[in-house]
């Protein structure tokens, strides 16, 4: 690798460590090639942007009516974190490691938390709350 890739390499390099203790090293991922990646634009929120309370009646027949959305969601969320990951508690990804696997043996908590770092929601440096 180049001197100037690998100084390139270094600067986009971050470490955090996440409520469950598991510490990370990442770099932020194109959101752009994600979307290409799974073909579709993610369904983007919950309808309760408002602040209201949703009740179980509405998020049932939102879910109903958006299995395929959803579906995309998920798909666009593991695709944002397989891009970011470089490393897991010191241990490196190699480039020839499944990320699929890595994203999936995640702890669901995990992965919304590194999500929203990801697509830069949440600041790795905010104080974590439980």
């Amino acid at each position: 690798m180049s001197e100037v890739l690998a100084k390139l390499q270094a600067r986009r390099r971050h470490e955090t460590t996440l409520r469950s203790g598991l510490v990370v090293g990442f770099h932020y991922p194109d959101l752009n090639e994600c979307i290409l990646k799974i073909g579709r634009v993610p369904l983007a929120e919950f309808p309760n942007a408002n602040g209201e309370v949703v009740t179980e009646e509405q998020a049932g027949r939102f879910l109903a009516e958006h299995t395929d959305a959803i579906e995309q969601g998920l798909k666009y969320q593991r695709a944002v974190l397989a891009a970011m990951l470089d490393d897991i508690d010191g241990a490196q990804i190699a480039e020839t490691d499944d990320r699929d696997a890595i994203v999936s043996m995640l702890e669901p908590e995990d992965r919304q938390e590194l999500f929203l770092i990801g697509t830069r929601e949440r600041d790795p440096a905010s104080p974590k709350v439980p």
